[in-house]
């Protein structure tokens, strides 16, 4: 009775004659979990129920004991990280200089005052967790630059 193996590509070997099937899975061509198509019934088996091809279907692989696995912590357990305060440190600068500028210059610290008006929107859209700081510093820096500008 011939045989079709079916490959893992998908490929149909065959058919062949069963002694040609014996050696292919001596050779390790035909797995337990192979599929052979019985040509003239056309069902399909997998090999290892073909008793003359001497395959035995391997169990799946039991999980290792449980003591085997470490328990990691994991990232909740750890204390959050604390804020950057890299967008207060920034704000902080351009409204200084900004100011100093405005006070001690005709047209640089407008330049100045821009970048750090933008710097706020930038620590607003990330969401910064001193959002509240950074607009009252910049806040502040444009009153005193409109003052100075007033009183000179």
């Amino acid at each position: 009775m011939p045989y079709v193996l079916i490959g893992r590509d998908g490929n149909e070997y065959g058919p062949v004659e069963l002694e040609t099937l014996v050696t292919w899975a001596a050779d390790g061509r035909v797995l337990p979990r192979s599929t052979v198509r019985i040509t003239p019934a056309g069902e399909s088996v997998l090999a290892h129920t073909i008793p003359e091809l001497g395959l035995v279907d391997m169990p799946p692989k039991a999980a290792p004991p449980e003591e085997q696995y470490v328990e990691y912590p994991r990232a909740a357990d750890y204390p959050p990280t604390k804020p950057s305060k890299a967008g207060l440190v920034s704000i902080t600068f351009w409204s200084v200089l900004s100011v100093c500028l405005i006070l001690f210059t005709d047209g640089f610290g407008y330049v100045m005052a821009f970048l750090g008006i933008i710097d706020v929107f930038q620590a607003w859209k990330r969401k910064d967790t001193y959002l509240f700081q950074i607009i009252t510093i910049a806040a502040i820096a444009m009153v005193v630059a409109a003052a100075g500008l007033i009183l000179r």
